[in-house]
């Protein structure tokens, strides 16, 4: 039943991530034919917000995840509803944050960039639209922890493609009533997409019965710094994560603006991948708990040894593909932004493809609850590439920019191999070995 389980849910995932690929596939195709090479320069770096706002929630789904299938395992009901509230409490004061980000930094992104002043002021008001969406949009992490743990990561996957999919079709309906597109009303659907998706969440969760917060004001204390101290590993994850790719657009924009669109397709093309790979190894994180709870650690090291040989099987099987794919059929797709793409794609992801063979590592870590050991290396792999890839900017273009990614990728895989696992041997019983050559016991 476990591993039916695993297989129903990882499916669940790889549909949701397919309905999140219309907007890296199909979204691209369309934009390119009803928008400028600056106005859809103005819209991804407006957008860049979407990819901010969510590091806000450092990790609570997760961790909320984690904590709602160990209760319900034990029968805790208590500790349950101590968990909802105080989760929900701690969301609440990390939407106001993420707001006061979002419109205190608006005035000053748009002079990062070489744009003109027109330019610079629809990229502000692309970056308040999307920023205050994205940031109601934290709400929904809640709502992935309670049904995550529960093992029920449909709902999670219907609220995705409500987003993409519900996104597009306003687009087509827009361009069908023969409306001209902007970046801003790009923005204006996209609030319409997030509030949507949010209304399904709201109501999924009001039909069960399984969980249910009593009362706000039953936010707990101790399990609150209980997740502060599990937020804190992944509060610094995603400072690394930041500098691995959250300025890479704005120092291309800064080097070479035209590079713009081309640069951010191929980065949104290659989180669509690592996203994929991500959504089937992401319901391992509550059965490698499970595991690593048992006395002797269980059957965790096996399994986990089953599940690496995939992800490596899977990440090379995709890497051949999509390096091989033909010049011809990106140039069909993407038009002006073809010569861009193709200059950068190609090094971005052989970066990427790096980083995702330590992926199912980073999941059991954070199943054993040891993310807090190993601060040091997200942060070493996102100042060796935010350092190489400003650096490499001035000297090479974009695709310099590029090869600070794979910089950082090769820092992160390396220091993984040889101090990270050796911090956690308690925690997660793995070898270095076991992440490169899993086919080997």
């Amino acid at each position: 039943m476990k591993i039916r389980t695993h297989r129903i849910n990882a499916l669940f995932n790889l549909a949701g991530g397919a309905s999140a690929g219309c907007m890296v596939l199909f979204l691209p195709y369309l934009l390119n034919r009803v928008l400028s090479q600056a106005d859809y320069a103005i819209w991804v770096l407006g957008f860049q917000v979407a990819i901010y706002v969510p590091m806000f929630g450092l990790g609570i789904q997760q961790l909320l995840n984690r904590a709602i299938a160990h209760h319900l395992a034990r029968g805790e009901h208590e500790h349950l509803h101590r968990n909802l509230a105080s989760s929900l409490f701690i969301l609440i004061v990390l939407v106001g944050a993420a707001l006061l980000f979002v419109f205190g930094s608006a005035p000053f992104v748009a002079r990062i960039t070489d744009a003109q002043g027109a330019s610079n002021l629809m990229i502000e008001r692309v970056w308040l639209k999307v920023g205050g969406a994205a940031s109601l949009g934290l709400f929904s992490l809640f709502f992935f922890g309670c049904f995550g743990g529960q093992q029920r990561y449909e709902w999670e996957n219907i609220y995705k493609a409500i987003i993409s999919v519900g996104f597009i079709a306003l687009i087509i309906c827009t361009l069908g009533f023969g409306l001209t597109i902007t970046p801003t009303l790009l923005a204006s659907l996209y609030i319409v997409s997030i509030g949507c998706g949010l209304l399904f969440l709201i109501w999924r969760y009001a039909m069960q019965r399984e969980l249910r917060v009593l009362c706000l004001k039953d936010w707990h204390m101790p399990t609150v710094k209980s997740y502060l101290r599990g937020m804190y590993g992944l509060s610094v994850w995603q400072i690394g994560v930041l500098m691995l790719s959250g300025f890479d657009l704005w120092i291309v924009a800064k080097v070479d603006f035209a590079a713009v669109p081309g640069y951010s397709i191929a980065l949104s093309f290659l989180v669509f991948v690592s996203g994929t790979v991500a959504a089937l190894v992401g319901p391992c994180l509550p059965r490698f708990a499970a595991e690593l709870g048992k006395p002797d650690y269980g059957s965790f090291k096996p399994l986990f040894l089953s599940f690496q040989s995939r992800v490596i099987l899977l990440v090379s099987g995709l890497f051949i593909t999509l390096f091989f794919c033909p010049s011809a059929l990106w140039i069909f797709l993407l038009k002006n932004s073809a010569p861009s793409f193709t200059l950068v794609f190609p090094i971005l992801l052989f970066a990427t493809c790096l980083r995702l063979i330590t992926l199912l590592y980073s999941i059991a870590v954070i199943a054993a609850n040891a993310q807090h050991q190993i601060v040091l290396s997200p942060l070493v792999e996102g100042v060796v590439n935010l350092i190489s890839s400003v650096v490499l900017a001035y000297c090479l273009g974009p695709i310099g920019v590029a090869i600070g990614t794979l910089l950082g990728s090769l820092a992160s895989v390396l220091f993984t191999a040889l101090r990270n696992i050796e911090l956690t041997a308690q925690a997660v019983p793995l070898r270095a070995l076991n992440l490169l050559n899993p086919w080997r016991q």
